[in-house]
């Protein structure tokens, strides 16, 4: 895997961020996020005490366990799991809408 902030090959893969991200080295991660308060990836908000564990546990030089790191991220998915239902039933009454108004347009040719 490469690095996306110095493009370097990436043995060790440094800590997740809130948003779930992971592909850097802890170095790079850590000096990204001292000049800059977003994930290098896909620019959601993060603070440099947010990053998590690494994925190898024996780096240990992370601010959070991975308990809390778990928690962190069954918070962030049960909350995207209910945006992702109620845009499915917003979905499910717009087709509902367009399918009686084409009915409504065939009755009336």
């Amino acid at each position: 895997m490469e690095c996306v902030i110095c493009c370097g090959e990436v043995s060790h893969v440094g800590c997740f961020l809130p948003c779930g991200h992971c592909q850097w080295h802890q170095e790079c991660i850590s000096d990204w996020l001292t000049r800059r308060s977003i994930c290098p990836l896909c620019r959601t908000p993060a603070q440099h005490d947010e990053h998590k564990f690494p994925v190898h546990p024996e780096q240990n030089n992370c601010t959070i366990g991975i308990a809390e790191f778990l928690g962190e991220m069954k918070r962030m998915l049960c909350n995207e799991v209910l945006h992702l239902e109620l845009r499915y039933e917003e979905l499910q009454l717009e087709a509902a809408n367009l399918e009686l108004g084409a009915q409504q347009l065939a009755a009336h040719k």
